[in-house]
């Protein structure tokens, strides 16, 4: 941007020749916003010694303009509503921005209406508030600001939202899901009252996660499966809770959680690798495009190291997956995402904890 001076002496000419201005020697031409000569962006709001930015009325000083622009962006749309499928022209002008100046910006995610979605997360058929915004840095972090920095128009009747339905799995806390399962092996323990060998126990979970893709879905699309490892890591969505001590995982928030019920360290240690014991049906977790429900379901084997005591081990291990969908069609760009408060522009379905409980119960020994 090109920008005034940041330092005093400054001058009510230094501010007509860096504005343009050619009306009288007043500063009470240069308040922000007024006749279009002092534009109104984020850089304008913040400027001076104090960031307080230049006033729009009385009191007004000289060294409010220290490190202020003099650049002007206005995005205008054509006026009025769209309906499916019509297009819109969107138009950025300028006026001191030096030529081949890139101009970062981003447009709202054509995803859902303005109704949101219910409570199963499926998205309700209404209008779209549709909105570009410009940025003065490649982050988009900060928006260029003022009345004319951004530009949204309403695109009426939005009803091809691309959306899941979640079968089989229990509903825990909207947006996660779940499936698990259960199982107990029974050993007996050697005189000393301790095992002499691992035990691995392995629980398969009652049912599936499966999901139905094909809710207004684009003629071609892939399914692939997520997990904390291998896809996002937002804050929020992935950890359980406040991530206690008892996160194993390397990564610190993300991957496995575990825990036992006799606070055994070996146990935890032996089984705290991520995705250590898995056995996913389909063995390799992938699916045709266009598969309309993908369904993923597990088994697991936890490990009872040797010398575990005589009574009732409990090891509980969590995991998260969900799957990704994706078009293919050119010009296509949706991916199937979930819509929430904690989505944090997540692609992808809702996540589902694959929750396993693998108990060991150690009898005394008899003769």
């Amino acid at each position: 941007m090109a920008i005034l001076q940041t330092s005093v002496p400054i001058s009510i000419s230094d501010l007509k020749t860096h504005f343009g201005d050619t009306g009288d020697s007043s500063l009470s031409e240069f308040y922000r916003d007024k006749d279009g000569i002092v534009p109104d962006n984020n850089v304008n709001q913040n400027c001076g010694p104090n960031n307080n930015g230049i006033p729009t009325i009385p009191p007004i000083s000289l060294t409010d303009f220290l490190g202020a622009t003099n650049e002007k962006y206005k995005l205008t749309a054509v006026p009025g509503d769209l309906d499916e499928g019509e297009s819109q022209t969107v138009t950025l002008h300028t006026k001191n921005v030096p030529q081949n100046t890139a101009i970062p910006f981003t447009i709202t995610a054509d995803l859902y209406s303005d109704a949101g979605v219910d409570s199963n997360g499926i998205p309700q058929a209404y209008d779209e508030t549709f909105i570009i915004t410009l940025y003065t840095d490649n982050s988009r972090t900060v928006e260029i600001g003022g009345p004319e920095g951004q530009v949204d128009f309403l695109i009426e009747d939005t009803s091809l939202s691309w959306y899941q339905n979640i079968e089989n799995a229990t509903d825990t806390t909207y947006p996660e899901y779940e499936i698990s399962g259960q199982d107990t092996m029974s050993v007996t323990a050697n005189e000393q009252g301790y095992t002499t060998q691992d035990y691995y126990v392995i629980v398969a979970c009652d049912n599936a996660f499966e999901v139905k893709t094909n809710n207004n879905a684009p003629t071609n699309y892939n399914v692939t499966m997520i997990t904390p490892r291998s896809g996002d890591k937002h804050t929020g969505t992935l950890k359980y809770g406040n991530a206690p001590a008892s996160w194993i995982n390397a990564g610190n928030d993300y991957g496995r959680y575990i825990t036992t019920s006799t606070n055994s360290t070996d146990s935890v240690n032996q089984n705290w690798t991520f995705a250590q014991g898995d056995s996913f049906t389909p063995a390799t977790a992938s699916w045709a495009n266009n598969t309309t429900n993908p369904s993923l379901s597990l088994s697991r084997s936890a490990k009872f190291p040797q010398l575990t005591t005589v009574g009732t081990h409990v090891i509980t291990i969590k995991e998260k997956v969900k799957f990704n969908c994706e078009s293919l069609v050119s010009g296509d760009d949706r991916e199937l995402g979930q819509q929430d408060t904690n989505s944090s522009g997540e692609s992808g379905t809702h996540w589902c904890i694959i929750k396993t409980t693998h108990i060991l119960d150690v009898g005394e020994w008899s003769a």
